[in-house]
């Protein structure tokens, strides 16, 4: 068993770690505050290793902007 590496306080992107997940996991999970307000459940490695560095609504948003600015260049272009 790896040792217990406490997160809180800690920015990742746009997350900033709140607490640890109090519900029963058998990883670690943290409750992290996106620079939207939107609070989400995310795993411990997923945060340290980069792959999650905001919310899935800030995370969706990003992709529809990157898609359609693509697809103005395109029709610009």
């Amino acid at each position: 068993m790896g040792r217990f590496i406490d997160e809180t306080g800690k920015v990742y992107g746009k997350l900033k770690v709140l607490f640890r997940d109090p519900q029963a996991h058998t990883k670690p999970y943290w409750i992290c505050e996106c620079e939207c307000g939107e609070r989400t459940s995310i795993y411990g490695n997923s945060l340290r290793n980069g792959k999650a560095t905001q919310c899935r609504k800030c995370g969706i948003k990003q992709s529809v902007q990157t898609r359609n600015g693509k697809i103005y260049k395109e029709i610009i272009g």
